[in-house]
């Protein structure tokens, strides 16, 4: 009996063995994973602009006009990644002095130019944050102005003694370092070169003859105020 016992075993190992060998060697397939969606392109930044307003410092005044207070607006346009445009105007405003009757416009500038913020790219080679239009820069402009005069303060009496304008435009090249003060403050401090037109003044008779010539001299900026 146990000689037909053992060939039967042996054969039920022999036809069960590859199944279950099968089942245990071979995994199971798994589901193919989804495709992962492409991340979209991200949108370039809008170029940025900024409206300012308020003083310029350094041309505060106080003398035969009184006192000379410099009021400034402009605009600001990026143009590509370091490089913007300016728009400004400068009224000055006299009063308190001994020739003025009241508040009256000692001076009226614009100006139209462009900036080439240099510092930003190095600022970005460093990982260091880097704020728009803010950074120091390299500006050129052109810059007219009008500035008021008596025709005859310095000599006889009232003779021609109303208030009249010359008009003196220029080029104007700066160094300078503008940034946000907080979200709605800003601060501009320049120095620079300007080549524009200078009048001298003789007296003949009771009359000015103005002889014009082109003249360099310095020029600054501290302009301080708000922001938008």
């Amino acid at each position: 009996m146990r000689f037909f016992i053992l060939p039967a075993a042996a054969l039920t190992l022999l036809t069960v063995s590859p199944a279950q060998a099968q089942q245990v060697d071979v995994p199971p397939a798994t589901p193919p994973s989804a495709p992962t969606p492409a991340a979209a392109p991200t949108a370039p930044a809008p170029p940025a602009t900024l409206f300012k307003l308020g003083a310029d410092a350094s041309r505060i005044e106080i003398g035969v006009w009184g006192v000379t207070l410099p009021f400034y607006s402009g605009v600001e346009r990026q143009l590509g990644q370091h490089w913007s445009f300016t728009a400004d105007v400068s009224p000055s405003v006299s009063f308190a002095g001994r020739r003025a009757g009241g508040v009256q416009l000692n001076r009226l500038g614009a100006a139209l130019g462009g900036r080439y913020y240099y510092s930003q790219a190095r600022r970005q080679r460093k990982g260091k944050p880097v704020q728009a239009l803010g950074g120091t820069y390299l500006q050129l402009q052109y810059h007219s102005e009008f500035t008021g005069y008596y025709g005859n303060y310095y000599y006889y009496g009232p003779i021609n003694d109303r208030l009249q304008y010359r008009h003196a435009p220029g080029v104007q090249a700066l160094w300078g370092y503008q940034r946000r003060l907080g979200q709605r403050g800003f601060c501009d401090l320049g120095a620079g070169l300007r080549l524009h037109r200078s009048d001298d003044f003789y007296y003949e008779g009771v009359y000015f003859v103005e002889n014009s010539r082109l003249s360099v001299g310095p020029t600054f900026r501290v302009r301080i105020g708000l922001a938008f």
